[in-house]
């Protein structure tokens, strides 16, 4: 059994996602009123650095570039502060994922589309970055551009996060030596075009499952002093021809900017019609694989932080704290046509019944009309149980009559459901969504429940047992 999570301030550290040179990661929880909560993740400097006045400097400068972008592929920051000494940074978290899980070397390569969507979306991501420029005019630049610092959201969209080296006009070889552009390995000035050249770098890892430089470091540092242009083989050949340039060892040769970049990408995917939606749908496929195979440790769950689900219509506001409003009003639907649903089937139980089929499964990320409603017929035979599609709630046994007037139907109780952190719930096979689950009705008699949270590594089983017209609230933490 695991040790109660830390306090931190306002927030609960629930479980360690990495760590830096400067600062260590952590998924944690903020508690609000009527037993609310929303899950981040939670940035912190290492406790040996409090007193590094250059690491403090670093870390300050970080978080005034983060809380500064908004835009849909760049991870949002929503708070700086500082507590017992040590400041810390609070970001948004969902489960998507890195996109060295997803794609890369040694990794099934990804198909052009896909590349090309996500070359894309960073693009434009890098173009707002580079727009950005201090009172001397010099230009923001990432400064490290790797396949650690783009992750996925669920419906595969692309975001850029990490902004711990992100610089006016940098200089020096500071960022992650495989993705280097040429000027930094060697230690000069830097542009955006460097950001432009590391994000070819990643993308042609993407677009071959193999090493762009060699995978001795050493060999690796001097193709990347150099420019050596990674081999392409196998790779479309209108993709090869935008990586190869913006890969081009002088940047005069590159894309002069991230916009042109990002139009070069855009004519690939012009070229086939429903390119777009293919690329989507490859990447929503591998990050769905990716979570399914469940965590592969810390250092892998870092993958689902501070990712944001990017609207897929491209809309650029930000929904905060939607999910617990949507399950409310969703459970409020499900309640009535449960309610309407017994009134149905009051009838005889011998004769044919009409059966409303009321879908649970909440997606945050999806529209409820709650004026939809679909019907099913079912047969329903006297001496089983009545059920609608295996969804708890929306039917109730039909009791045998022998003969005798039809005794009525047992009323169902009411389940509010949650868990600490949060987590993924199946009751009795039907797949319910995410916690918070409140009124929820379900049937007299015995359920069987399923959590899941991957990023914790948590699958748990639950027997709830249910009374007529009992109402059941349950908390399940699953830091314990």
């Amino acid at each position: 059994m695991s040790s109660a999570p830390e306090r931190f301030g306002r927030y609960e550290l629930i479980a360690p996602l990495g760590a830096g040179g400067m600062g260590e990661v952590f998924l944690a929880r903020v508690l609000g009123a009527a037993r609310v909560q929303k899950t981040v993740v939670v940035k912190r400097m290492r406790p040996e650095r409090l007193t590094d006045e250059a690491a403090r400097a670093r870390f300050v400068e970080e978080a005034r570039v983060a809380l500064s972008l908004s835009h849909p592929h760049v991870v949002p920051v929503f708070e700086f502060g500082e507590l017992d000494g040590s400041y810390f940074l609070v970001m948004e978290w969902v489960r998507g994922g890195e996109l060295h899980r997803i794609a890369g070397v040694d990794r099934a390569p990804l198909g052009p589309a896909a590349v090309a969507l996500l070359g894309s979306q960073l693009c434009d991501a890098l173009a707002y970055v580079h727009a950005r420029s201090d009172r001397r005019g010099a230009q923001l630049v990432h400064g490290d551009v790797t396949p650690r610092n783009v992750l996925l959201s669920l419906d595969g969209h692309a975001l850029l996060a990490d902004f711990g080296l992100a610089r006016f006009a940098p200089r020096g070889r500071a960022g992650t030596r495989r993705y280097l552009a040429p000027e930094q390995a060697r230690g000069e000035g830097a542009d955006g075009r460097a950001d432009l050249y590391a994000l070819a770098l990643v993308l042609c890892e993407a677009a071959t499952g193999r090493p762009a430089y060699d995978r001795d470091p050493e060999r690796a540092e001097k193709q990347a002093r150099v420019g050596l242009v990674p081999e392409m083989e196998g790779c479309d050949a209108e993709l090869s021809a935008v990586l190869k340039r913006a890969l081009a060892p002088s940047r005069d040769a590159r894309f002069a900017e991230a916009a042109a970049m990002r139009d070069a990408f855009e004519a690939v995917l012009d070229k086939g019609a429903g390119a777009r939606s293919a690329g989507r749908a490859e990447l929503v496929a591998r990050v769905a694989a990716v979570l399914e195979a469940g965590p592969a440790g810390p250092a892998s769950r870092l993958s689902t932080m501070a990712t944001r689900a990017a609207s897929g219509s491209g809309a650029r506001s930000r929904m905060l704290f939607v999910i617990v409003p949507l399950l409310l009003a969703v459970g409020g639907v499900v309640a009535m046509r449960a309610r309407a649903a017994l009134r149905a089937e009051s009838r005889p139980a011998a004769q044919s019944a009409k059966v409303e089929h009321v879908s649970a499964n909440v997606n945050a990320n999806e529209s409820v009309n709650a004026n939809e409603s679909v019907n099913v017929n079912a047969d329903v035979n006297a001496n089983e149980s009545v059920k609608a599609n295996g969804r708890p709630g929306a039917a109730h046994h039909a009791i045998p009559t022998h003969g005798k007037e039809t005794r009525p139907a047992l009323e169902p109780g009411r389940v509010d459901l949650n868990a600490v952190p949060w987590a993924h719930v199946r009751i009795d096979g039907a797949d319910l969504g995410e916690t918070p689950l409140l009124g929820l009705s379900l049937e007299a008699g015995e359920h069987s429940v399923e959590l899941t949270n991957e990023p914790l590594g948590v699958r748990r089983k639950l027997h709830l047992t249910v009374r007529p017209g009992e109402r059941i609230e349950r908390v399940e933490d699953l830091t314990r």
